[in-house]
């Protein structure tokens, strides 16, 4: 749970170094995953906001296989209930949020990892999609880029049932000026920020799948 992690630290673990061969595994073997256009992955000399649709559990492992960054994913605080699962997505560099509601603490400690150099993976939607389409975001995302100032890699996670393969399409940073974020406390200019990275999302979700 949210109250049992502590988001005064912001270490980053090496674990999933270890373990990146079993996710190469699966990716190939198991999930049938192609990566396109990682060529738009921006070079690491900045922390960047990682937004993909939301379709399976597996999405943090396909995203984080198809990137070179290290990165730090916010979760649902119910995955951490069980202690083994906590363990494993803690040193996995996942930490948890609630849902429902403004949870302070995830949102103070989704700042703070950007501050820190820290690259940061939010699903906008919230949560998955049971249809398989991106959905409406949710500001989350939106809110920590205007606070952090940080540019946003939108991307689209595509999969096709009858072949069980999964696509999954990094698309062109959007850089934090294109938000046109201002001073203002206007929840507008977050709903608008969060429909253009859904919709760069959508279009790449619905390119994909027109193939």
């Amino acid at each position: 749970m949210s109250k049992k992690f502590d988001y005064s630290v912001f270490k980053e673990y090496g674990f999933h170094t270890a373990i990146r061969p079993l996710g190469s595994f699966l990716n190939k073997f198991v999930f049938h995953v192609t990566y396109k256009g990682q060529e738009n992955i921006p070079p690491e000399d900045k922390p960047i906001i990682i937004c993909p649709n939301h379709i399976s559990a597996t999405d943090p492992v396909v995203v984080a296989m198809g990137m070179k960054r290290r990165i730090h994913f916010m979760a649902k605080e119910e995955l951490f209930k069980n202690p083994i699962a906590a363990w494993g997505m803690k040193h996995n560099n996942t930490f948890p949020v609630s849902r429902g509601k403004m949870d302070v603490k995830a949102v103070k400690y989704s700042i703070e990892l950007i501050e820190h150099g820290k690259n940061l993976a939010i699903f906008p939607e919230g949560t998955r999609s049971k249809e398989g389409k991106p959905k409406q975001g949710k500001n989350g995302a939106a809110y920590v880029a205007k606070k952090t100032g940080a540019d946003v890699l939108p991307v689209a996670i595509c999969k096709d049932n009858e072949k069980n393969t999964i696509t999954v399409v990094f698309g062109k940073i959007i850089k934090n000026s294109e938000f046109g974020f201002t001073d203002s406390k206007s929840k507008e200019e977050l709903t608008k920020a969060t429909e253009r990275i859904m919709s760069d999302i959508t279009s790449m979700w619905e390119e994909e799948l027109c193939k």
